[in-house]
């Protein structure tokens, strides 16, 4: 954790304390200067605040400077990496405890759900696939409706016209004797027939 051997750990543990002995005696020094700091004419009261602000100024500053050293901030990081390793082995731990009693661990809940939400996202991405082919669809049906409907149109007044054109003729051939309209009617029963 702090080193290989005796040497680097005595090493290490030495610029700690040189740095936090750094921190007290600068410290000390500056509440010593803050309790001068107040003016002497100022009443009992602003006297109070003055070195009350100077005081906590200095440990401020201080405190600032100390967390912002390099071995603070290396045992930090050092605090931070074993407290993720702990967790870690942790989590392992209560997995090989579930998986020997038989009930689901944090970690086969963690994967399920991680294939569930790629399940849904792959389903989703699908559905809006056929959502876009199926108004794609719809378009192209509108279209060929509404092609039928002008054909529709052509062919009534194509009918309309061939309709005329029967009449005209029937009327410019004449009228029809009664003996041919009786055999037109029997034959039209014999088919109904």
């Amino acid at each position: 954790m702090f080193g290989t051997n005796n040497d680097t750990f005595m090493n290490e543990m030495l610029e700690q304390t040189q740095t936090l002995t750094k921190l007290w005696m600068d410290t000390a020094s500056r509440m010593t200067g803050a309790m001068f700091a107040f003016t002497p004419g100022a009443t009992p009261f602003e006297a109070n605040r003055q070195v009350r602000d100077a005081f906590l100024s200095s440990w401020g500053h201080s405190l600032e400077a100390y967390m912002r050293s390099e071995p603070f901030l290396r045992s930090m990081r050092q605090s931070l990496d074993l407290a993720m390793e702990m967790r870690k082995q942790f989590s392992q731990l209560m997995t090989q405890v579930h998986h020997s009693t038989g009930t689901a661990a944090q970690e086969d809940i963690r994967s399920i759900m991680l294939a569930l939400r790629h399940a849904e996202v792959r389903l989703s991405q699908r559905m809006e696939q056929l959502m876009d082919r199926l108004e794609q669809l719809e378009g192209q049906l509108d279209e060929i409706q509404d092609s039928v409907e002008l054909i529709k149109g052509d062919v009534e007044v194509v009918e309309a016209e061939l309709g005329s054109d029967e009449e005209n003729n029937r009327m410019s051939r004449g009228p029809r004797t009664a003996s041919h309209a009786r055999k037109r009617t029997s034959s039209r029963n014999r088919k109904a027939t």
